[in-house]
C-alpha cells in the first residue's frame, strides 16, 4: 500500500514518517511533498493508495489537491489534517468523502487508527471488486462455453449465434472450423492424477491457441474438449494447416497433464459462415474416430470417402490353425499383418474393428482353455477382458494386447512341456479333445502320423507314465471344474469328460482321488 504525505511544514511531516509503524499499518511505500502542487506532480507517476495531506498550505490547499487527485489516482483515500477547526474545510472534506479528519498537534495513535482503517477499507474495497470482477468473468465464460456447445447442433444454432452476439465479434470473422480434443485412456492411470476444473481447461484451452486474428470458444462434450476456431481474416492462420498442427503440439508439451498427453485432434471442415459450424463439428467427430487408427498426439484432419475393410477377407480358420502351431511366429505374423491392413482403412468402424479383435481374442482364449493354460491372470471374469477392451483407444494397442496373450499362450505351454516336441503335440492333442469318447491311442497315433506301439513306448521314455494313464488324469481332473454342480448329476458330467458309462467314470474317479464324485468335499 502507498501513502503521499503532503504538508508545507517540515517537522510534521518527519515526525509522521519516524513515529508510525508502517509494517504494523500496512504501508510499504512512503512519499512527501511540502505543497500541493509538489504533490500533484507525484501523484501523477506515484499513484498513492491514501493521501495524508494538510488543509492549509501555500499554492493549493488540500482541498484542492483532493479534488485534483480524484482525476489522478483513482480509488486514493483521504485523510485531512489541520489545525484549524473551520466549519467550510470540514465541509469540503466532507463533501469529498475524506475517511478522517486529524487535528493539530497530531497524535500518533489517533493517525495510526485512521491510517489502518484506511488501509483495511481500501483492502475491502478491493477484495469486493475483484469478487465482483471474478463473477463477471466466469458468467462471460460461462455464457461463452453455452455458446460453444450451441454451436454444435443445427437444433440450437440460431440461440448460440444470439448470445455469441453480445460477447464475441462473430460478424467480423471470415473462416470457421471446429476442433475436438479427445483425450485417450492412460494404459495405468495414476490413482492420484487430479483434473483441473473444467472453467480452468476450457480457459487453458482458449490461451493455447487464440492469436492474433483469431479467437477460440470452449466447452466440454460427451467426455471431449470442444474448440470453435474464428479467423478475422487479418493473417488467415486458419488456411494454414501447420497453425493447428503446432497449437496441438504445444498444448501437449506444455499445457495438458501427463495423463492427457494422450489425446487426439480432430479437425473439422472449414466454413466461411458460423452457420457451418455444426457441420464442422460432425466432421470433426469422423476425424477424432480416425485417431484411433493412428498414435497419440495425432492431429487428425476429416477425410471423405467411406472405403472400409472387409472383414470377410480375414480366415478365422486360419488364425485358429496358427494357433495350434508349435511357436507364437504364425499367429503374431497375422495378428500384425492385419492391423497394418486394416490402418489404411480408417473410416471403419472403430465398434466393428473392436469386435474383430474381441473375436480373435476369442479364439486365442478357446485355445487356451483346450490346453488348461490360464491367460489374463489380471481379470477375475472374461466379461472384464471385453470390457478392457472395448476401453484401448487406439488399433495398435488392442494389436499388441492380443499378441501379448499369444506369447503368454506359448510361455505357459512351453512350462509343462517335454524336450519332445511328439510328446508336446500328444499332450495338446488329448488336452483339446479329452471330452470326445472315441478318443484312443489309435486317434492320436492318426494325428502324429506314428505307429500306436511306437507313441506308447515314447511317451512312457520321455514322460515316466503311460499314455493311457495320462488320458484318465486328464479327464478325472478336467471333471473336478463340473463335480459338486448342483445342477449336474455323475452320469452328465461323465459324458462332459468323455465317458458314456456313469458308473465306469465313478469307478476310474474314485480309483484316482480316494473317493466317489457324490461325496460332499
Amino acid at each position: 500500500m502507498k501513502l503521499l504525505i503532503v504538508d508545507d511544514e517540515f517537522f510534521v511531516r518527519a515526525r509522521i514518517a519516524q513515529q508510525v509503524d508502517w509494517g504494523a499499518v500496512g504501508i510499504s511505500e512512503i512519499r512527501e511533498a511540502s505543497d500541493g502542487l509538489e504533490a500533484l506532480e507525484l501523484i501523477r507517476d506515484f499513484a498513492p493508495d491514501i493521501l495524508l495531506s494538510d488543509v492549509c498550505m501555500p499554492k493549493m490547499d488540500g482541498i484542492r489537491l483532493a479534488e485534483a487527485a480524484a482525476g489522478l489516482s483513482a480509488g486514493c483515500k483521504v485523510i485531512f489534517i489541520s489545525g484549524y477547526s473551520d466549519a467550510e474545510y470540514l465541509k469540503s472534506a466532507i463533501s469529498l468523502r475524506a475517511l478522517n479528519y486529524i487535528e493539530k498537534p497530531i497524535d500518533i495513535r489517533e493517525l495510526t487508527k485512521a491510517l489502518s482503517d484506511a488501509v483495511a477499507d481500501i483492502r475491502k474495497e478491493r477484495s469486493a471488486a475483484e469478487t465482483l470482477a471474478d463473477l463477471r468473468e466466469k458468467e462471460r465464460a460461462a455464457a461463452l462455453s453455452r455458446a460453444a456447445l450451441g454451436l454444435t447442433s443445427r437444433a440450437s444454432l440460431a440461440e448460440a449465434l444470439a448470445s455469441l452476439a453480445g460477447l464475441a465479434d462473430v460478424a467480423a470473422c471470415k473462416l470457421f472450423v471446429t476442433l475436438i480434443v479427445h483425450i485417450a485412456p492412460a494404459p495405468a492411470p495414476s490413482a492420484g492424477d487430479e483434473q483441473p476444473p473444467e472453467a480452468e481447461t476450457a480457459a487453458m484451452l482458449a490461451r493455447a491457441f487464440e492469436t492474433e486474428g483469431v479467437t477460440c470458444l470452449c466447452a466440454r462434450k460427451r467426455g471431449e474438449w470442444i474448440v470453435h476456431f474464428m479467423d478475422r481474416g487479418s493473417a488467415d492462420p486458419l488456411r494454414a494447416y501447420g497453425y493447428i498442427e503446432r497449437c496441438c503440439s504445444l498444448l501437449s508439451a506444455r499445457a495438458l497433464s501427463p495423463s492427457e498427453h494422450r489425446a487426439i485432434y480432430g479437425v473439422g471442415s472449414f466454413a466461411a459462415t458460423p452457420e457451418q459450424a455444426p457441420a464442422s463439428y460432425e466432421d470433426a467427430l469422423l476425424a477424432v474416430q480416425q485417431g484411433f487408427f493412428k498414435r497419440p498426439g495425432c492431429v487428425c484432419y476429416y477425410k471423405g470417402g467411406k472405403k472400409i475393410y472387409d472383414f470377410s477377407s480375414f480366415s478365422l480358420p486360419e488364425f485358429s490353425h496358427a494357433l495350434k502351431k508349435g511357436t507364437p511366429a504364425s499367429a503374431v505374423f497375422l495378428a500384425r499383418s492385419v492391423t497394418a491392413e486394416i490402418k489404411c482403412y480408417e473410416n471403419t468402424l472403430t465398434a466393428n474393428v473392436l469386435r474383430f479383435y474381441c473375436t480373435l481374442a476369442q479364439e486365442l482364449l478357446a485355445a487356451a482353455k483346450r490346453d488348461d493354460i490360464p491367460l489374463f491372470d489380471e481379470f477375475a471374469w472374461e466379461q472384464d477382458i471385453w470390457a478392457h477392451m472395448a476401453r484401448i483407444p487406439f488399433i495398435d494397442e488392442l494389436c499388441d494386447f492380443l499378441i501379448d496373450g499369444i506369447e503368454r499362450y506359448y510361455s505357459a505351454g512351453e512350462k509343462g512341456a517335454t524336450p519332445n516336441q511328439t510328446v508336446n503335440g500328444i499332450i495338446r492333442y488329448v488336452k483339446r479333445h479329452y471330452g470326445d469318447p472315441d478318443l484312443s491311442i489309435t486317434m492320436i497315433s492318426d494325428y502324429v502320423k506314428l505307429s500306436p506301439t511306437y507313441i506308447c513306448h515314447l511317451f512312457k521314455e520321455v514322460t515316466g507314465g503311460t499314455l493311457n494313464a495320462f488320458l484318465t488324469e486328464t479327464r478325472i481332473r478336467k471333471s473336478l471344474d463340473f463335480i459338486g454342480d448342483p445342477r449336474r448329476k455323475v452320469k452328465d458330467v461323465a459324458r462332459l469328460v468323455g465317458y458314456r458309462n456313469g458308473n465306469y467314470f465313478s469307478y476310474q474317479f474314485k480309483k484316482y482321488m480316494g473317493y466317489s464324485p457324490t461325496d460332499p468335499k
